[in-house]
């Protein structure tokens, strides 16, 4: 989704007709046609985009002018500074598909990322702790459900001991869930840019909830999804364990251990957020 996202506003910036071609995305009931190359030394080289920093002005402009080829995104471009505001690209993504959960406005939707986390093997995702939760309904007052990746294992037996006046939805469609985020007027999320996403392009969203750690603390190289200007956002320190502590103290403790979480103001985040984007990247 954020492929095809960044794709449309490519086009956008290219300000004349292009023609976008990638797999399709039949939940979303799009249909694309797949590439066609043109032979060797008819057309100037393709350009290919890895990784997740691309200068897209640059990229718009050389398309434009005709000196560079077909554009291959092959990265994940997932940095606020490629994207204008989301309601440019909700009509993308209508599905017909119904939510799997109609949450009231008196609940909070709290997103779980469970599944390929657990193991704790990519240094930017990471269970979160139910402190996380936990001070997301103190500051909101309001009935918690929980919703996401919710089968059985050691991190959904604690969450679920830890809040046992909560209610645990059942796993439903991802499409399903993902429209429930999207509709809810409160939801937490988890570290996952399937909650981001859904919540971001969201015209119901009063409260948006995100923990400024793992993918969500701005890079200057990699991942930049702080939506600091956005006032439907509250942001919550977290503590996030690095590579060296999870291999040291292990998952079941670091699954296990009590943390302290605490909010921060928006202002606190301007500088972390100018840094990722306008400082240069260390050598």
């Amino acid at each position: 989704m954020f492929q095809h996202m960044f794709a449309h506003e490519l086009a956008y910036r290219v300000g004349k007709p292009v023609t976008i071609c990638a797999e399709s995305l039949p939940e979303w009931g799009i249909s694309l046609p797949e590439a066609v190359f043109p032979q060797e030394g008819t057309a100037p080289d393709p350009h290919v985009l890895r990784l997740l920093n691309f200068n897209l002005d640059a990229v718009a402009t050389a398309l434009r002018q005709g000196i560079v080829g077909p554009v291959i995104l092959e990265g994940w471009p997932m940095r606020m500074e490629y994207y204008r505001a989301p309601e440019h690209y909700a009509q993308l993504f209508s599905p017909d598909e119904a939510p799997s959960y109609k949450a009231s406005d008196d609940e909070v939707l709290l997103h779980v990322r469970a599944g390929d986390t657990i193991d704790g093997h990519h240094p930017l995702y990471f269970p979160l702790p139910p402190a996380y939760y936990a001070k997301v309904i103190e500051e909101t007052g309001l009935r918690p459900v929980f919703i996401g990746e919710l089968e059985d294992n050691r991190y959904v037996e604690i969450l679920r001991s830890s809040f046992p006046e909560a209610a645990f939805l059942p796993p439903a469609d991802a499409v399903a869930d993902f429209q429930s985020l999207r509709n809810a007027r409160h939801v937490a999320l988890s570290i996952s840019t399937f909650s981001w996403l859904a919540t971001w392009l969201s015209s119901h969203a009063q409260t948006i909830h995100l923990p400024v750690c793992g993918m969500f603390y701005p890079h200057q190289i990699g991942p930049n999804l702080l939506p600091v200007s956005d006032l439907r956002y509250r942001f919550y320190e977290v503590p996030f364990p690095d590579m060296n502590e999870r291999e040291a103290t292990g998952m079941d403790a670091l699954l296990e251990r009590e943390v302290q979480v605490g909010t921060i103001e928006r202002s606190d985040l301007f500088d972390m957020a100018r840094k990722a984007l306008l400082e240069p990247p260390p050598q």
